[in-house]
């Protein structure tokens, strides 16, 4: 089961690594200090961090 949970936490983090990065190029929208991508990117960022915890306890 342990080892189910590292895969899991690395395909997460896999995951959330492409979400970010697609996310940081959508431009900013005019006159906001943030824009269309910044809900993504948080989801992004928090499940790769979400992931490392999994993947650790997995190992």
């Amino acid at each position: 089961m342990r080892f189910n949970d590292a895969i899991f936490g690395a395909v997460l983090l896999l995951a959330g690594i492409a979400i970010a990065w697609a996310a940081a190029g959508h431009p900013p929208m005019p006159g906001q200090a943030f824009g269309a991508g910044s809900f993504p990117l948080v989801i992004g960022v928090a499940l790769a961090v979400t992931a490392l915890p999994l993947i650790l306890s997995g190992l």
